[in-house]
């Protein structure tokens, strides 16, 4: 089973983030919102993933989570881009979480990776994307990302 994990900051403002983004292109972006995320494949049902975003991957006085199986579905109106580390690349945070699942009683292998999801208001076009992250967010040597 595969399963995608959004943890949401529940009060978070990202209106300067707004501002640097829109001072560096010429689209005029509306909205920007900026989640962690966390895949999960393999043999883990979906009460043993809730039981983990509850107890391992969630603060709850400032966070909260929505989970998909499979993936994500599209928003209207908006573009979705899930950031993550390339397979090569040592992914640290995966890692942990990895190990941590065991103490919690979970001993299957279950790989794990952690990324950015960020969430941008309107749509915006393929072109315009590759070069917005390449100047923000992404690394190109050693994350790839995926535009939904």
């Amino acid at each position: 089973m595969k399963f995608l994990i959004e943890i949401i900051p529940t009060n978070k403002n990202f209106s300067e983030l707004l501002k640097e983004i829109n001072s560096l292109s010429s689209v005029n972006i509306k909205n920007i919102k900026v989640n962690k995320i966390y895949s999960f494949i393999g043999e883990i049902s979906e009460k043993e993933v809730i039981f983990v975003i509850e107890n391992l991957l969630l603060d709850p006085l400032v966070e909260k989570y929505r989970f998909y199986k499979e993936k994500i579905d599209k928003k209207t109106n908006a573009t979705i881009i899930n950031i993550w580390y390339k397979p090569a690349v040592l992914d640290v945070v995966a890692n942990t979480i990895s190990n941590a699942i065991k103490y919690l009683g979970i001993n299957r292998e279950i790989e794990i990776h952690s990324g950015t999801q960020i969430e941008i208001r309107p749509s915006l076009n393929e072109k315009f994307i590759k070069e917005f992250l390449e100047k923000t967010f992404i690394n190109p040597l050693i994350q790839y990302y995926e535009a939904l």
